[in-house]
């Protein structure tokens, strides 16, 4: 499969996608200038040569305008003040004149004459941000705005399929209106992300996943988070204390973590030079978001919202990532399948395996979209040995096998080599090697493992490769989860 391929059919799963946002918007200004001297007047720089202020939606408005870019369709809601910057602040998001990224926004906007819009105000010289100052209003709103609100949250969410809650803390998210919209989305099966600010996440009880960095994760658990250990052990807490679905844990440099009741799968990022991380926890929830809405898992999810995240921290101020750039990204920080064993390779490292004494179990499967099933399936299946190596159909294999069951997306949905990286993102998994045959039989001769791992659902079928194995496990089944169903959904969709 070629990037082109794989491209298009993310595009094809995002576009009729529509997430409603609900938050703090802000306005972003961006004011550029020279230092040549300090000043006589205090040991500080002179910032010369001003040019005319840039403006850009930010807070829920660069998430809402994140979404857009991506080629989903995106409802926001939040409240400016009547002035200046939230006039500009509409205007951004109204889009010009034949700009069809801004075609699938609709706007939904409270203007509380007694407040001031939100606005910060960046100076940057020699590309070196020296100064912001931030103008704002962060009184929790009244009574009377919070009824006004809830229709439109409501209404919004009939052509939804995501709800992201931004909150930037201006007071637009209280606990009530919080707990309101969650119970909304709770009602029309909605999944429900949270982007949090503060120590006390209960306030989103209810809602599916949570999208904290690593600082956030860890006022919030009150617990250390410096190790991959301690953020696992911390998001398992807010799970086990809030009733989370997963918490989604950006690391910085160190890349994203999904964390969920029992299993977390880790993404790392490629390395590049980090400009601005500026608005990376709004491309996050976004990109996220928008591909829960587009019915793909969330660990898929997960995966392009980490490529989404490393997209933008390389680009000065709150920035979005277009798909096209989140793909390059994705097939970059997997270095072209390097982490994809050939044959010769595979049969190496299981010999270095069996002289160390380690008992080897092998499992297999297209694993187009990595869900839970598969997760529960691989764990049982490490359960069995030492050293656990996925076999995967190539491309080509997939294409034979599965390319005509579901005429409404070709499969494979993703190319080998990134099947292969999410599944070694599984602390499980050892190694991952692709066949070309229509089953592993050949290449299981070969390696022949202690143990052979399939579903139960093979029980009283024959499984290929079987008689070349010490042993064959039947691993029990996570009901409903499967990638056909999956696949099935998204093309009802």
């Amino acid at each position: 499969m070629t990037a082109a391929s794989f491209l298009d059919k993310l595009q094809s799963a995002l576009t009729p996608a529509r997430v409603l946002v609900v938050g703090d918007a802000m306005l972003d200004s961006y004011v550029y200038g020279r230092v040549d001297r300090i000043s006589q007047e205090a040991p500080i720089p002179v910032l010369s040569q001003i040019g005319d202020p840039e403006y850009r939606p930010g807070g829920a408005a660069n998430v809402a305008r994140n979404i857009v870019t991506l080629g989903a369709g995106v409802s926001l809601v939040s409240m400016v003040g009547d002035d200046a910057a939230g006039k500009i602040l509409q205007q951004l998001l109204a889009g010009k004149k034949g700009d069809e990224r801004l075609q699938k926004f609709q706007g939904f906007w409270l203007t509380d004459k007694t407040r001031v819009t939100t606005e910060k105000t960046r100076y940057t010289a020699n590309k070196q941000q020296m100064l912001r100052l931030d103008r704002e209003d962060t009184k929790p709103i009244d009574d009377a705005h919070s009824a006004q609100l809830l229709p439109m949250i409501e209404n919004s969410m009939a052509t939804a399929r995501a709800v992201v809650i931004s909150d930037y803390g201006k007071g637009l998210l209280t606990r009530d209106l919080l707990q309101k919209t969650i119970a909304l989305a709770k009602q029309k099966k909605l999944p429900v992300v949270v982007d949090p600010k503060g120590n006390d996440f209960t306030k989103y009880r209810g809602a599916d996943y949570i999208t904290p960095n690593r600082l956030e994760l860890q006022l919030a658990s009150n617990m250390p988070t410096t190790t991959t250990a301690e953020v696992i052990a911390a998001g398992q807490q807010l799970i086990a204390e809030v009733g989370f679905k997963g918490v989604v844990a950006t690391r910085s440099e160190e890349g994203l973590s999904l964390i969920e009741k029992n299993v977390a799968t880790h993404f790392k990022t490629d390395a590049q030079e980090v400009f601005d991380v500026a608005g990376a926890g709004d491309t996050v929830v976004a990109v996220f978001a928008a591909a829960l809405a587009a019915g793909l898992p969330p660990v898929f999810a997960s995966r392009l919202a980490n490529a989404g995240g490393g997209v933008v921290v390389g680009k000065s101020g709150a920035a979005d990532a277009t798909l096209q750039e989140i793909i390059a990204m994705l097939l970059s920080s997997i270095s072209h399948g390097k982490h994809l064993l050939d044959e010769a390779t595979m049969l190496q490292k299981v010999a270095a395996a069996h002289q160390a004494g380690k008992k080897i179990v092998v499992a297999n499967g297209c694993f187009d979209l990595l869900h839970d099933g598969h997760v529960a399936m691989l764990q049982a299946a490490k359960q069995q040995g030492d050293f656990l190596l996925v076999l995967i159909n190539s491309d080509a294999s997939v294409q034979r096998l599965k390319g005509d069951s579901l005429n409404a997306i070709a499969r494979p949905f993703q190319p080998a080599v990134v099947r292969a990286d999410g599944l070694l993102g599984l602390a499980e998994v050892d190694a991952v090697a692709a066949f070309d045959d229509d089953t592993p039989a050949r290449v299981i001769e070969k390696i022949k493992p202690d143990v052979l791992v399939k579903g139960e659902d093979y029980k009283g079928k024959p499984v290929a490769g079987a008689e070349h194995a010490g042993r064959l496990y039947l691993a029990p089944l996570t009901p409903g989860f499967s990638t056909s169903n999956v696949i099935k959904n998204l093309s009802r969709r």
